[in-house]
């Protein structure tokens, strides 16, 4: 691929991910709203930990398969797209969906059967009645996570055919009912009307997804299980559901641990992790969905030199986001966790032990965001052992500072267990895909990220100086709207003197971002 080309497939990423951020911002508020309703209507309370507990183990063996089917649904369904054409990948769609429903059903039944020993081991601090109010809502938060399983198998098809803005509207569909749901009978029902509304929601989500999916594959049930390229699939997805199944296990074991710290530990830790994630889900999870076909078609083609441009280009993108972002998260740490939660039986005591774990996982987003690249680039390669051995490495780093650490500061030193674990792990994929495609270089990435430090060091100053003219004008206790005027004044006014330093830097991918905003089409 020369220059010319190059450039142009980077502007059109870019492009779609901004589209993407666009929409994905409303999905942040939205998710933002889920948890505020939570928060208002039980604060960091026992039963929110029941809640999340209940709603979180599943994750470990539902969501961790769906991440993993992603995974090789979109480098095996472009692969046979690009080199035996567009029926023989729909075979390849109908042949593994129908294994899934089978054996997804045949799992869902083995795990409602043992649900009671499962939360038990998952959060063994519990009390007999907050165990009793978790077993109850784990039994029903499994089947939305197995519903979830086929909308992440629908989108990485749509994700295939280059379709990212329509998959992306399903999950603001799932917020809304959740929102409604909740707001309306968590004063008759109590925390069971949100792992309802969970339910209710991933049902109306996976509704939507076959309706849009339906325009590239229409699904046909086929138990052609013995297909070699179905085999194939199977055989790439075990390295990544082992991998992803013991990081998941990992987070079980933060809020096993967590269960027998202070009271609320569990729910300060969701509500922290849910911040930062819908943060994530907004800008880098955007890229990622964009990023990863395209990793797929360069490494179908042979195309190394362009995989290896592809994959630098979106470190870079992640720096340019994250890097701001955590400088920015930590200084404004109580103002964004305080406008989130902060309403309802969401305390003070609870911004205290919320914000400071809040900014531990903002600062994981960067470690975290570059493992994500690296994943997906051996991913698309068909090479998933290399992710899942990392991810055991990080698993055994984290558990082992999590009984360290906690002892000395409680849930934020499982949340620096985390980041550290991360880091690690972070600079290990980095070396192996560098050892995997030797054109890839770090150079410019380097560059890049002491560029942005600058740009962020200005915006710190800034921020500090909104500060004090708010302290001056309002004095150091701001009323509701004042901290609302601030904290937007803030964040704009950062925004702007990050930009403007990239910009004085001369930000290659500050001016194309420019650009793109500025064409018409």
């Amino acid at each position: 691929m020369n220059h010319t080309d190059t450039a142009k497939n980077t502007r059109a990423m870019t492009k779609s991910t901004l589209i993407l951020t666009a929409i994905s911002a409303v999905g942040l508020v939205l998710s933002f709203a889920k948890e505020a309703v939570i928060a208002f209507f039980f604060g960091t309370s026992a039963v929110v930990d029941a809640y999340v507990v209940a709603i979180d183990l599943p994750v470990m063996f539902f969501a961790t398969a769906s991440m993993a089917l992603a995974a090789v649904v979109i480098p095996n369904y472009t692969q046979l797209r690009v080199n035996e054409g567009e029926e023989s990948a729909k075979q390849f769609f109908n042949k593994f969906t129908t294994l899934l429903m089978v054996a997804g059903a045949a799992f869902l039944l083995l795990l409602e059967l043992l649900a009671d020993p499962i939360v038990f081991i998952g959060a063994p601090g519990l009390s007999a009645e907050m165990h009793d109010y978790a077993v109850t809502m784990f039994r029903v938060a499994l089947p939305a996570s197995l519903v979830l399983l086929f909308v992440k198998t629908n989108t990485g098809v749509l994700n295939s055919h280059k379709s990212f803005a329509l998959p992306s509207l399903g999950n603001l569909v799932l917020s809304v009912v959740f929102i409604v749901f909740v707001a309306l009978l968590a004063g008759h029902f109590g925390i069971y009307a949100a792992v309802w509304a969970t339910l209710l929601g991933a049902m109306v989500e996976l509704l939507y997804s076959v309706a849009i999916r339906r325009r590239y594959v229409r699904y046909h049930p086929d138990a052609g299980f013995k297909d070699e390229r179905v085999k194939r699939s199977l055989r790439m997805a075990l390295p990544v559901a082992i991998g992803i199944s013991i990081e998941e296990l990992n987070r079980i074991i933060d809020k096993a641990i967590a269960s027998s710290l202070e009271e609320g530990s569990i729910s300060a830790l969701h509500y922290a992790s849910k911040i930062s994630s819908g943060i994530s889900n907004l800008l880098i999870s955007s890229i990622s969905v964009v990023f990863y076909p395209e990793y797929a078609q360069k490494a179908s083609e042979g195309d190394d030199k362009g995989l290896a441009e592809t994959y630098g280009v979106s470190i870079n993108l992640y720096l340019l986001i994250i890097v701001p972002l955590i400088a920015g998260g930590f200084f404004l740490r109580e103002e964004i966790v305080s406008l989130v939660y902060g309403r309802g039986a969401f305390d003070a005591t609870s911004l205290a032990m919320t914000a400071p774990l809040f900014v531990g996982y903002l600062a994981c987003l960067l470690f975290t965001s570059v493992r994500q690249s690296c994943t997906n680039f051996f991913n698309a390669y068909g090479e998933t052992k290399i992710p899942a051995i990392n991810t055991v490495i990080g698993v055994l780093l984290n558990v082992a500072l999590n009984f360290l650490l906690s002892h000395f500061w409680g849930a934020l030193g499982l949340v620096i267990a985390t980041l550290i674990s991360s880091a690690v792990t972070a600079v290990l994929l980095m070396i192996a895909v560098r050892r995997r495609n030797t054109h890839v270089r770090y150079g410019k990435n380097l560059l890049l990220f002491a560029k942005t430090a600058v740009a962020a060091v200005l915006m710190l100053a800034a921020l500090v100086g909104v500060r004090v003219l708010f302290s001056l004008a309002f004095g150091e206790v701001l009323a509701l709207w004042q901290s609302l005027l601030y904290l937007v004044v803030a964040v704009a006014l950062g925004a702007i003197v990050y930009a403007i330093g990239l910009y004085v830097l001369r930000v290659r991918e500050i001016k194309m971002v420019v650009g793109l905003l500025k064409r018409k089409k």
